[in-house]
């Protein structure tokens, strides 16, 4: 099992909230990846 990846995509989302955390999880379901892991 190879863990180099193979493959590379670009998204881009917007979130707005007082929190940054907050903000952050807005602007990953703003762009469709909120259930995928980030590395």
């Amino acid at each position: 099992m190879s863990l180099v990846p193979k493959k590379i995509f670009f998204v881009k989302g917007k979130g707005f909230h007082q929190s940054k955390l907050a903000s952050f999880e807005e602007a990953l379901r703003d762009a469709g990846i909120e259930r995928f892991n980030l590395v």
